[in-house]
């Protein structure tokens, strides 16, 4: 019989049931036999004995759905900064980047050497050289590093044996003596192309006009040494 009513109630139902019965079967027995206080509590105790053993745990139910997600709360509070992590290592060079444009021309720089101003010596520079003859009768010339803006006004030879024709080249066009170097030390004063001898043997200078020339790169002049030798130095003033 139990069975059955534990098949249609299942097993809470089953035990609320025998709960209820117990219970009022305990009432109409306190009530009809006139129980004292221990026979009613012997009585309550067998009936409370008979549910437990029916009060056994029915199989867990079925879990319900999930409920619907609840909207996200506010933001917390930005949290401390973390300590400076370790460097890493260094990465390979990129590849070259393309050439930038070019960029605007710079001031003029301060003014050069004033040996190359305008491609003449300047006014007032002097210029030195060396010459030398040996065994023959010849001219002989001095190449001027540097250029005149303008050819000699003389020539002026010092020093040694001359032969024909004057020490001034042309004649009257200076004093002999504006040539006051030496071989050792030549100058010149501006526009005067001075040539000075510093050993002459079996040699002579020839001083004609058609014999020595002038130019704005240099000069020459004729000396005659067919057994001897000649040599000296000059030196040329731009004016």
């Amino acid at each position: 019989m139990l069975s059955r009513i534990h098949n249609k109630l299942g097993t809470a139902g089953l035990v609320v049931a025998i709960v209820a019965l117990i219970a009022a079967l305990a009432g109409t027995a306190f009530a009809a036999a006139k129980l004292n206080p221990t026979q009613k509590k012997e009585v309550t105790k067998i009936a409370q004995a008979q549910a437990k053993k029916f009060a056994t745990a029915g199989p867990k139910g079925a879990t319900g759905p999930k409920g619907d997600t609840g909207a996200a709360g506010a933001a917390g509070p930005k949290g401390a900064t973390g300590p400076k992590g370790a460097t890493g290592p260094k990465g390979p060079t990129g590849p070259k980047g393309p050439t930038g444009p070019k960029g605007p021309t710079g001031p003029k720089g301060p003014e050069g050497s004033p040996w190359t101003a305008g491609g003449v010596l300047p006014s007032g520079k002097t210029e030195t050289g060396s010459w030398a003859l040996a065994n023959l009768n010849s001219f002989v010339s001095a190449s001027f590093n540097v250029p005149l803006s303008a050819k000699p006004k003389a020539v002026v030879l010092i020093g040694g044996k001359l032969g024909a024709g004057t020490r001034v080249i042309p004649e009257g066009a200076v004093e002999e003596t504006v040539c006051e170097g030496s071989a050792a030390e030549p100058t010149a004063p501006g526009g005067v192309l001075c040539v000075y001898v510093d050993s002459m043997e079996e040699a002579s200078f020839f001083g004609f006009p058609t014999l020595t020339n002038r130019y704005t790169s240099g000069g020459s002049w004729f000396v005659a040494a067919g057994e001897g030798r000649a040599v000296g130095t000059w030196a040329v003033t731009a004016e």
